[in-house]
């Protein structure tokens, strides 16, 4: 299964929710990496160029896979150390605490949303939405 991070920051050139952390990897050429990668014993995070290593200690929010387009906390993947998932864990908690009873599922809210509106993720529904808009042009079409 291929997976990516939900932090922009941690996935260079990735589709991250923190747009300023696409920015930074930019500027600092995380981008060109030639390769990067995370090892869940150290909690560091490396990218890897032609002439030098860069790491930072990172974090797992949560994973994503592209394939069935669904996303799972960090806490709630048994795939992912408990060290990794430690500000997931923070999150977790906090919502609890704090009334946000939705940010303390394993899968986010919206997720769940999107599986009962007949299994079909985002990309599935906007083909369907195009498809129809097609049909709707070729039935006008065919009207004139």
């Amino acid at each position: 299964m291929q997976r990516g991070l939900w932090a922009g920051h941690a996935a260079p050139g990735g589709r991250g929710h923190d747009r300023s952390a696409g920015r930074r990897t930019q500027v600092l050429g995380l981008d060109s990496a030639d390769r990067r990668g995370h090892d869940q014993r150290t909690g560091i995070i490396t990218w890897t160029f032609p002439d030098r290593t860069a790491g930072a200690p990172a974090q797992i929010l949560g994973s994503h896979s592209p394939s069935s387009e669904s996303r799972l906390w960090a806490w709630a993947d048994e795939s992912i150390l408990p060290g990794m998932s430690r500000d997931a864990r923070t999150v977790r908690g906090w919502a609890l605490a704090n009334g946000h009873p939705a940010l303390a599922e394993p899968k986010p809210e919206a997720e769940a949303e999107e599986q009962k509106v007949g299994g079909q993720g985002p990309r599935q529904r906007q083909r369907q939405r195009q498809r129809q808009r097609q049909r709707q042009r070729q039935r006008q079409r065919q009207r004139q």
